[in-house]
């Protein structure tokens, strides 16, 4: 036909060391084609592109793992660009929020209003420092309601030491803030009450 043709990372057996082994190869054909139009031979080019197939499928099943533990934990798992948009959230963040996360909005539409400060100032500090982000905030139900979350993000760097993304989750701990408040209020009325022993 004349027609170029083109196939990708097709799978071959080539001889490697003394024994065969799975490649993959980029191959192109060209049709050379004399002044009349007549086609006189083909050119053909095959690439070795096996290192970088195996590279990304390496990456691939990384990820496929990672989403795999992601779904299985407890924790509201998270991954957002450099930036703080969103890359990844696990089916618990929806589970709970009712949210699907979009971008940064979305942590303005669930995180509580008087926790807002206290994290930017925590997310801030992380960027500039490259540190873990860590802080305790309240998250809104799909209910409505609040309930206190540690929340903990990793950053993830490149070869040149840059930071490309962010991984993370909120844990939630609100049953055992309800519980040391308790614990505090009765120390404080324990407290009082040898107080007033003491002063009787």
């Amino acid at each position: 036909t004349g027609e170029r043709f083109s196939a990708y990372e097709r799978p071959v057996t080539l001889p490697r060391r003394g024994q065969m082994s799975l490649a993959y190869i980029n191959f192109v054909y060209e049709a050379f084609r004399e002044g009349d139009g007549s086609i006189s031979g083909i050119m053909a080019v095959a690439t070795d592109v096996t290192a970088q197939v195996l590279a990304r499928k390496n990456i691939e099943e990384s990820e496929q793992r990672f989403r795999t533990l992601a779904e299985t934990l407890p924790q509201l798992i998270w991954m957002t660009d450099e930036n703080g948009n969103q890359l990844y959230a696990s089916s618990r963040w929806e589970e709970y929020t009712g949210i699907k996360p979009v971008g940064p909005e979305t942590w303005q539409q669930v995180v509580h209003p008087a926790d807002l400060q206290k994290v930017a100032i925590a997310w801030n500090n992380s960027r500039a420092t490259g540190k873990i982000y860590r802080a305790e905030v309240r998250l809104k139900n799909r209910e409505g309601n609040y309930r206190w979350h540690f929340v903990q993000g990793e950053p993830i760097r490149n070869e040149e030491g840059d930071i490309i993304k962010w991984i993370g989750g909120f844990t939630d701990i609100h049953d055992q803030k309800a519980l040391t408040a308790k614990l505090e209020s009765l120390v404080n009325e324990r407290t009082a009450e040898l107080q007033r022993s003491n002063e009787d």
